[in-house]
């Protein structure tokens, strides 16, 4: 079963969530389209039920984005109003993150959150999507495309793949730090949640043509106040690389939907060897590279990001 609560109950209307608040605000960027925001509860076979936030924009061609590694669909808020004039555009919190629910269990693989995915898109009757994926979410998206490609080929119809972890490669000192066993959870009681995210997002402001605000650094530590977050966030570190990392990447050639394949040619987290090697890997993939940007393309490169997946999915 899956129930979709509409914005206007979220807003305080009858079966109003007691947790629910406002929208991201997209539009409030630059004048966009309005935007709405729901909670859906998923029910997908073999997980408990879920209650996954989105905030959706425009109309047209559905247009899905996933964020990555400890963000929200607030990562997207410098191109979804501009998407959103072409595009319907959502932006979904993955499990654990964001608004979201938070349930203190270990299903955060990257599989995991993309059988949830694929509910939520059947939940939302969307098909034929492009799936956007930045990092993690890229994993999360890459995934989902191989999951439903003998079943429901036709729910998704395009990729866009950004700066995703999907090969072997080194941990970050964050996920370093967050795999180890206790000290996480202790670390990250301890130390004000402003504090990690402060850093990491000084950290991308390399190239940004805009500045990083407080509101940002407010927006994106608010949910890890919460346990269940801070819970999420070492799982999800915890299960990052599949234990079936070979196998999975031996099917990569069977993903044969167009991808666009957009790195930063700087990327410090994901080198771009990835991205000509997954470029290799994908029958109809084609590699763009961005200068003057690290690994959040989104933050740091709204209007080159926004450029190319027009030109991608037109």
């Amino acid at each position: 079963m899956v129930i979709v609560t509409s914005w206007l109950a979220l807003a305080g209307g009858p079966g109003a969530a007691a947790d629910a608040e406002p929208p991201y605000a997209h539009s409030e960027i630059s004048g966009g389209p309005p935007t709405t925001a729901s909670l859906t509860l998923v029910k997908a076979p073999g997980h408990p039920p879920i209650r996954l936030y989105a905030e959706e924009t425009g109309r047209g061609a559905p247009l899905v984005l996933l964020h990555g590694f400890g963000a929200s669909g607030y990562t997207f808020r410098r191109i979804v109003p501009e998407l959103a004039r072409h595009y319907r555009v959502i932006t979904l919190d993955l499990k654990g993150h964001g608004r979201s629910d938070k349930p203190f269990d270990r299903n955060y693989s990257p599989r995991d959150q993309a059988v949830l995915v694929y509910w939520f898109l059947r939940a939302r009757r969307l098909d034929r999507v492009t799936l956007v994926g930045h990092s993690f979410g890229g994993q999360v998206a890459l995934h989902l495309a191989l999951l439903v490609r003998r079943y429901d080929p036709q729910r998704i119809r395009r990729l866009v793949l950004m700066s995703a972890p999907v090969y072997p490669q080194p941990f970050t000192p964050a996920i370093r730090l967050l795999r180890k066993p206790v000290l996480p959870y202790v670390a990250l009681t301890l130390i004000p949640r402003e504090v990690p995210i402060a850093l990491a997002l000084m950290t991308a402001a390399v190239g940004l043509d805009r500045a990083i605000t407080q509101q940002d650094i407010d927006i994106y530590a608010q949910p890890y106040a919460d346990a269940g977050a801070r819970h999420a966030l070492i799982q999800t570190a915890r299960q990052i690389l599949p234990e079936n990392a070979e196998a999975l990447i031996s099917a990569y050639p069977a993903v044969k939907e167009p991808t666009l394949i957009l790195w930063c040619r700087d990327d410090h987290a994901v080198p771009v060897k990835s991205a000509r090697k997954l470029a290799r890997a994908l029958p109809a993939a084609r590699l763009e590279l961005l200068d003057h940007c690290d690994h959040v393309p989104p933050e740091q490169r709204p209007g080159a990001v926004i450029k190319a997946i027009r030109r991608f999915a037109h």
